[in-house]
């Protein structure tokens, strides 16, 4: 729970300084910028590239489709922050995790743990609600 609690300050903080610090630049430079310098000291010198070969056998395509979407959705979220008012645009973007696990129960029929999927989605849309 501690290490959840940190996290969410973690990236409440990293959302509230996406405003002002990609005030100067267009939303995709900014997101290049943010995904491609952290990984040069994080995950290259620690991830071996044979893992990441078997990572890539085993999601294939679906891999790159997730980064796609991922780097595009944060690149839609700097370019909403540079447009609108950071308390309407962050509750919207915090709802995505909520709509995940919902889509991976209804969509993907997760059985699995589904009392504590419903119960983690119903918190978090309060927590979307009390944000607003």
């Amino acid at each position: 729970m501690l290490l959840a609690l940190m996290c969410a300050l973690l990236m409440g903080t990293a959302w509230m300084l996406d405003k002002p610090a990609s005030r100067g630049l267009p939303a995709s430079i900014y997101s290049f910028a943010v995904w491609t310098l952290p990984l040069i000291f994080i995950a290259f010198p620690k991830i071996p590239l044979t893992a990441l070969k078997k990572e890539m056998r085993i999601g294939s395509w679906h891999v790159v489709l997730m980064a796609f979407l991922n780097v595009f959705g944060y690149i839609i979220q700097i370019k909403a922050l540079s447009l609108g008012d950071a308390s309407r645009v962050i509750p919207i973007t915090s709802s995505a995790s909520i709509l995940t696990v919902l889509g991976g129960i209804f969509i993907l029929k997760e059985k699995t743990s589904i009392g504590r999927k419903i119960f983690a989605g119903i918190l978090g849309f309060v927590g979307v609600i009390l944000l607003t």
